[in-house]
């Protein structure tokens, strides 16, 4: 700023004092930081004047550990000033001065730490534009901000917002820091949070694991980083109740964090109360009873009665307990740990909140509704504090107060430290979802309804959460809306499958090609769901882009060709086109058999449409040939398909007899989206001519 000797000697002694400031913070004092920063401040003041640009930069630092330590309103206080007289001080382009935008960003987080979510995040938005800018997108600096801006929409129930600022946070700091990064790797946890926020359990897996197995390769197996990870990645595990995989990783991650951290840490509580929930889930409910109270005693002779870690494990116990069937225990633990919370740590912490929400829990299986209903309302605004107002949590919480007020007890309220979340189905990356019988018959069961009714749930909420954050066109959003528009066909939905195709299929084209894998399994998905609405015009159609797009990308004799195949045959014959339908059938079954061989059941079946077409043309002869043959195939595979098999000796009696009887359109679900063994046109039963 000058050439006077006294000025540059004045920014040593500022500098000296610095170091000393970061030095003490590194070793965990706070206080004395504070203390050398606002001495650092008045001599700053002293040596270069209270409105320089440097002296009231100097606040930064000291808002830093005053938010830090638990006082964002003191922060508030020294910063909103301090920006003002900045910008009055540095005069036109103020704007975008570093220090200027370095204390607007302070200033948000501080803000969104006080609950004022549009004002933090308006402001960290143009920060983030500002800094992008200059010094860049890429730059340190403002990747820093775009993790402040996506936690500050985070803390404001803006799932989807937060994902988008995560996602591209990721694509900046991976191409100008790496992907290993720090903020890069934050960035991608923060990405699994609100996956999860927005219920897509296998995108937020997926995320998680990144992390893990990047810190896993660069700190190594029983570090304090690796150990977050896993319990991170754990916590996930036990919402999509593999709690087996959970409550190992989380058992090594305790018995690391607890050296590294010490018992007394947050991320320990958290750990432990992670492994009592998985322990229990598993069935071994006094295994974790007797680990909880371990814990308890250990944390009271090391940490003290009132410590927060102390009082943690307390409550930890109380649920082990609880999941024991030792409900009067639990609630007497309950109430004293809540009791003790709210003196010690105040009504809004985390913890008493949990504390209360379970005694309210206690109390409603109790049946003193009226009790349990002013905690449960009591609890609420210090939860949307805490989480934001859109989070799981608060719902859940809303949703169990709205129960209390109905007098309507469900099995099981709120479980709010334990907040178990069903798995994901096993969705392949077939036709269907893998694990489920055709929907026919008396193999249809209410318990399997129910299992496909959570799938049709998971896919909806993975498809919009993927919508949202990645956007429509993104491949993992079409894979999640292909695994939806197969259960709808599962379920017997089929407009549900239409209307997921109508937005879909041309999604996977831009995503994937119109003649892409994924593609063609939603063309041969939507051909299915409009034959099952009564519409072969448009299931012709995508049955015919569907079998062009596999010839040209698996080749005419494959798997996938002959499937689609079949499929458009059958719309054929539905439609009596038997000329069309024998004339694809006779090129489709040549080419299968070169390719996949004459015993294939996708040819076999071929083969069966193939004989029908001709019986239908009156081609008595060449029909019997066409399904003897193809009779003789099935019955060496003595496995599912018999309506199949019996259609085709019908058939085969028929142009025997030289007259046409029965349509032979389907068997046992079909191949045309819908799993099953036989027939190729998605649509069963018997029709009669």
């Amino acid at each position: 700023m000058s050439d006077d000797p006294n000025d540059f000697t004045a920014r040593i002694i500022l500098k000296s004092l610095n170091n000393r400031a970061e030095a003490l913070l590194k070793a965990g004092d706070r206080a004395g930081a504070l203390e050398v920063y606002q001495s650092e401040h008045e001599e700053s003041a002293r040596l270069l004047g209270p409105d320089d640009p440097e002296t009231l930069a100097r606040v930064h630092d000291m808002a830093v550990v005053m938010h830090l330590d638990g006082d964002p309103r003191g922060a508030d206080e020294i910063l909103a000033p301090a920006i003002e007289r900045l910008a009055a001080s540095l005069g036109d382009g103020h704007e975008d001065h570093l220090d200027y935008l370095q204390l607007r960003g302070c200033h948000g987080r501080v803000l969104s730490e006080l609950g004022e979510h549009g004002r933090a995040t308006d402001i960290l938005r143009d920060v983030v534009d500002r800094r992008a800018r200059f010094p860049g997108e890429g730059d340190w600096m403002t990747v820093a901000g775009l993790l402040d801006l996506a936690a500050a929409q985070r803390a404001a129930g803006d799932h989807a917002g937060a994902g988008k600022t995560y996602v591209r946070t990721r694509k900046a700091s991976c191409l100008e820091l790496g992907e290993q990064h720090e903020f890069s790797l934050q960035a991608l946890t923060g990405e699994a949070g609100c996956f999860l926020g927005l219920g897509d359990l296998a995108m937020a897996g997926n995320r998680l694991r990144r992390v893990y197995e990047a810190k896993l390769a660069l700190f190594g197996e029983g570090t304090v980083e690796t150990a977050l990870s896993k319990m991170n990645l754990a916590g996930l595990l036990t919402k999509d109740d593999q709690n087996e995989e959970a409550a190992v990783l989380l058992e090594d991650a305790l018995a690391i964090l607890e050296t590294g951290l010490g018992p007394g840490a947050g991320e320990t509580s958290m750990t432990l109360t992670g492994l009592g929930a998985a322990i229990s889930a598993l069935g071994r409910h006094w295994e974790a009873v007797q680990l909880m109270r371990e814990k308890l005693a250990d944390r009271e002779e090391k940490l003290g009665e009132d410590h927060e870690a102390t009082l943690a494990a307390e409550h930890d116990l109380g649920l082990a307990l609880d999941a024991a069937g030792e409900s009067e225990q639990a609630r007497w633990l309950f109430e004293r740990t809540q009791e003790k919370c709210m003196a010690i740590l105040g009504p809004n912490h985390v913890l008493s909140l949990v504390s209360s929400i379970n005694v309210g829990k206690a109390l409603a299986k109790a049946g003193e509704l009226d009790r349990a209903e002013e905690l449960f309302r009591g609890c609420l605004e210090g939860l949307k504090a805490f989480f934001g107002p859109a989070h799981h949590n608060v719902r859940l919480v809303e949703a169990n107060l709205s129960q209390v007020q109905n007098r309507r007890l469900p099995p099981g309220l709120l479980d709010f430290a334990r907040n178990a979340w069903r798995g994901r189905m096993n969705m392949g990356m077939g036709m269907m979802p893998q694990g489920f019988p055709p929907l026919t018959g008396a193999r249809e069961t209410e318990e399997r309804r129910a299992k496909l009714e959570k799938a049709r749930a998971r896919a909806a909420s993975a498809v919009d959460a993927r919508k949202a954050i990645l956007g429509e066109d993104d491949p993992a959003t079409v894979e999640a809306a292909h695994d939806l528009a197969c259960v709808f066909l599962e379920l017997g939905i089929p407009m549900g499958a239409c209307a997921v195709c109508l937005w879909a299929v041309p999604a996977s084209e831009r995503a994937h090609g119109k003649n892409g894998e994924m593609t063609i399994r939603f063309l041969m998905a939507q051909g299915t769901a409009h034959l099952s609405t009564g519409a072969p015009d448009k299931a012709g159609r995508a049955f015919g882009k569907a079998l062009a797009g596999a010839e040209r990308l698996f080749g005419p004799g494959s798997e996938q060709s002959l499937d689609a195949a079949g499929c458009l045959a059958s719309v054929h014959i539905g439609s009596g086109e038997f000329q069309a339908a024998a004339d694809l059938l006779s090129k489709a079954a040549a080419a299968g058999e070169a390719v996949c061989g004459p015993v294939h059941p996708l040819v076999v079946n071929l083969s069966a449409s193939h004989g029908e077409a001709l019986l239908r043309l009156g081609r008595f002869g060449e029909a019997e040939a066409r399904l003897r043959r193809a009779l003789e195939l099935m019955e060496r595979d003595p496995g599912p398909g018999g309506q199949r098999r019996g259609m085709v000796a019908e058939l085969l009696r028929e142009a025997r007899a030289g007259r046409p009887k029965l349509k032979l359109t389907s068997g046992d679900g079909g191949n045309g989206g819908v799993s099953g063994d036989g027939g190729n046109g998605g649509v069963s039963g018997d029709v009669e001519l």
